[in-house]
């Protein structure tokens, strides 16, 4: 594994990103930290924001938003 991304032949495996919205807190360091813009979102519940993948399937996998989840509610896995 280089310096940034996933091992090599791990596109081939169709990575997909997916939240646990119960252990979200709504701050947003997975939003900022994601290279794509078209991966996650966020909605608001109740008076919290949550944030939701509208599109899992358009993960690169490079594992930026996993790292940089302090609750540990976002994972990659693997189609």
């Amino acid at each position: 594994m280089g310096a940034y991304g996933p091992p090599p032949g791990f596109y081939k495996n169709n990575p997909h990103v997916r939240i646990t919205e119960e252990y979200c807190t709504g701050c947003m360091n997975c939003i900022s930290r994601c290279p794509r813009n078209d991966v996650l979102r966020a909605r608001k519940v109740g008076d919290a924001f949550k944030v939701w993948a509208p599109s899992p399937e358009n993960c690169a996998g490079c594992g930026r938003c996993v790292n940089s989840c302090p609750t540990h509610s976002i994972s990659i896995y693997l189609v």
